[in-house]
């Protein structure tokens, strides 16, 4: 995770900080708040998240669609001729000939029922002499309605997948938050571990130096006469030693900086430049007092990933009920009305049927029994399963958020002691490598004394800055795990939640820093 992050951190490398440091090589000077923002501009990660939400909202649009109407036309024609059999046909060779057209509304209701509205026209002609009518013009106007009264029955029921598909969009967006979240929690940690990284290189360079120093001193003092060769052999092997910790501190940078550049691919970047990364803002440790019952109490109202659980829970209770529905038998109540026409002409047809004097009507209940419903009975099981899923889930997510607030607390409480004690340790150290130094120089220390203060000196320096950068980051994981760090870093997400379906504005843009 954290190598993608570097490649999100370093995906920031192309805009107008880039200074020339010299032939072939140039420094990208990045503030924390820059790495942020080109984080949530340019990951493609967070790009990518960002689509998820408009994709839950359309599955919010294919719910509804059930609940659409559908208009239905058809034109017809169609003609017969054959020879008859008997004379009741009223012709030797009977002719029919059909033409008309239809048109028809059907939708689902709300309740689980369907209505239909169904126009029917109609010419008829025949050559048969039993007509009295001939040409026929028939019109028929017909309502019809179907009403379950116990499967599928009631708003409920219908509506559960709206509501289903709504929750999937609220989990979506919970779901980016907190990979933004985690992404930029991420890229901030790894903005101190570069500062470290540059430390450690500047320490180790400067012990290094404090060792070729020695050796020209002992050079000095072996060519007068008042030391033996063997102290400057000493230095020498120390400073030796102290040039492959650069070398190794040097690669590692570089190892890192590759890394960065491959997994980024910026086609910006040229191959043959060496670009050096420098943090423009530095380790600064600012005591925080924390309540953690309180940062406790903020986390289980504000992590997205909590919260998206919850509403998880709440979509396996709204299949329940829906599972629970479909034990019941099937009960439907139908019922149809029309009206009937018929004329020599179409106006007359419609006279007629406007007069309703001619009509059809017709109602009963259908019931269904399923014997056994095995089927219905192992989904709901399985609903009722799920469900206790979730909630063990969600209760123990709950417990892995207050093992990490406590972890964090800790975490800043142990690293602020650190920082402290690095300090004290590096402000001796220093004063001891300056003793130890004069008593060298009038020859009451030797040079393996020095040697070791100036170990020392270094090790106190980078363990300073280790827990600086620990105190920090331990800061970033508190506000992490709270689900506060955008708020924190006063990041504000825009354009990324179409809320359309709850009422809320749907607004276009990017993540930015306020």
């Amino acid at each position: 995770m954290k190598n993608k992050v570097v490649a999100s951190l370093i995906g920031l490398l192309v805009f107008p900080s880039l200074c020339l440091a010299g032939p072939g090589k140039e420094t990208i000077r990045l503030s924390l708040q820059e790495c942020i923002q080109r984080v949530l501009e340019d990951n493609l990660g967070i790009r990518a998240g960002r689509i998820d939400p408009r994709i839950a909202d359309t599955e919010v649009t294919t719910a509804r669609s059930e609940f659409d109407p559908n208009l239905s036309f058809d034109l017809f024609a169609n003609k017969n001729k054959e020879l008859s059999a008997t004379q009741l046909s009223g012709a030797g060779a009977l002719e029919e000939e059909t033409r008309g057209f239809n048109t028809g509304l059907e939708q689902k209701l709300i309740t689980g029922g369907t209505y239909n509205v169904d126009w029917t026209n109609q010419r008829y002609r025949t050559n048969s002499q039993w007509f009295t009518i001939n040409p026929s013009y028939s019109s028929g106007v017909d309502l019809g309605l179907k009403q379950p009264l116990l499967r599928n029955f009631g708003i409920f029921v219908n509506k559960s997948q709206i509501m289903i598909a709504m929750n999937n969009m609220e989990m979506s967006e919970y779901d980016f938050k907190q990979s933004v979240i985690d992404t930029v929690a991420e890229a901030e940690n790894i903005y101190w571990d570069l500062t470290y990284a540059i430390e450690n290189v500047e320490v180790s360079i400067q012990s290094y130096n404090l060792s070729e120093d020695l050796v020209k001193i002992n050079q000095a003092k072996v060519a007068v006469g008042t030391l033996p060769p063997v102290e400057v052999l000493k230095a020498q092997s120390t400073s030796a030693s102290r040039k492959e910790t650069i070398i190794i501190s040097e690669n590692t940078l570089r190892e890192v900086r590759d890394r960065v550049f491959q997994i980024a691919n910026m086609p910006q970047l040229r191959e043959d430049v060496d670009y050096e990364i420098v943090p423009v803002d530095k380790p600064e440790v600012v005591p925080v007092a924390v309540d953690q019952l309180q940062s406790m109490k903020v986390a289980l109202e504000r992590r997205p990933d909590y919260l998206s659980k919850k509403v998880e829970i709440e979509n396996r209770g709204i299949e329940l009920r829906v599972a629970k529905n479909q034990l019941l038998p099937v009960l439907d109540l139908e019922a149809s009305l029309g009206s009937n026409g018929l004329g020599g002409n179409y106006a007359n047809d419609l006279d007629t049927l406007g007069s309703a004097d001619y009509y059809n009507w017709g109602g009963g209940l259908a019931l269904s029994i399923p014997l056994g419903n095995r089927l219905a009975r192992s989904t709901y099981k399985r609903r009722k399963l799920e469900v206790e899923r979730a909630l063990i889930e969600l209760k123990d997510l709950e417990q892995d958020i207050i093992v990490q607030i406590r972890g964090a607390v800790r975490d800043i409480n142990s690293d602020l002691e650190r920082v402290r004690a690095a300090r004290v340790a590096r402000k001796l150290a220093s004063e001891q490598l300056s003793q130890e130094q004069k008593r060298l120089d009038v020859g009451r220390a030797t040079t393996h004394d020095v040697l070791e203060y100036q170990d020392d000196f270094a090790r106190s320096q980078k363990n300073e800055m280790n827990a600086m950068v620990d105190y920090l980051q331990s800061l970033v994981a508190l506000e992490r795990a709270k689900g506060t760090l955008l708020e924190k870093r006063n990041v504000v997400l825009e354009g990324l939640y179409p809320m359309e379906a709850k009422g809320k504005e749907n607004k276009k843009g990017k993540g930015k820093i306020k």
